[in-house]
């Protein structure tokens, strides 16, 4: 009998381990960082804003933590994940918002083109 309860307290450890907050905060930056590979083209400035705060929040929560060598490797990979495609959003941000731009001064050149050539 005390076998048995020994094995059922060792088993309801092992499944409240896997579920701490020291594991939630990797999970969450786990799914951050598949969030933004699979999605990161389809965010706005409010997302990529959404998204650094919540990185932001997983971190902090994480630095509340000590973690295996082993964990730490998961979790620095997953960190150059998320910061890669922040890195990479805001330079495809940036490279929209120059185009939008010369695309409008394209249009305004035309448009003050057409204006001198139109004749009344």
């Amino acid at each position: 009998m005390k076998k048995l309860l020994f094995i059922l307290f060792a088993a309801a450890m092992t499944l409240t381990s896997c579920t701490s907050p020291r594991y939630t905060a990797v999970n969450n930056l786990r799914n951050l960082s598949d969030d933004l590979a699979h999605n990161y083209s389809y965010y706005d400035a409010q997302d990529w804003a959404k998204a650094k705060a919540k990185y932001e929040r997983i971190n902090d929560k994480i630095g509340q933590y000590r973690y295996t060598p082993e964990e730490r490797a998961e979790i620095g990979e997953l960190q150059g994940t998320c910061m890669g495609y922040f890195a990479k959003g805001a330079v495809e941000g940036v490279v929209d918002r120059v185009t939008g731009v010369i695309n409008q001064a394209t249009g305004i050149v035309k448009g003050v083109k057409d204006a001198f050539n139109k004749k009344n």
